[in-house]
């Protein structure tokens, strides 16, 4: 960080904290495995690696069920 001249301001940790939150999100978004993702941001153990899955609405979308097949209760709509 010195060799680039970066300074370091009261809110750093936020904004390195969202610049890696970021990163992380992009490589899982390109479908960069888990264990290499958790490895590029240091992480001790892919489990610290999980909640970068839950931003990742891309592949969200596709885990969602098809509420379609239940059935209406007491005439509400559908």
């Amino acid at each position: 960080m010195k060799m680039t001249g970066f300074s370091k301001k009261r809110s750093f940790r936020k904004g390195f904290h969202s610049f890696r939150r970021s990163i992380g999100t992009q490589m899982m978004e390109a479908e960069i495995p888990i264990e290499l993702i958790s490895q590029v941001l240091g992480h001790s153990s892919v489990e610290a690696t999980k909640p970068y899955l839950s931003i990742d609405m891309v592949h969200l979308k596709e885990c969602a069920l098809d509420l379609s097949i239940i059935p209406c209760l007491r005439g509400e709509l559908c």
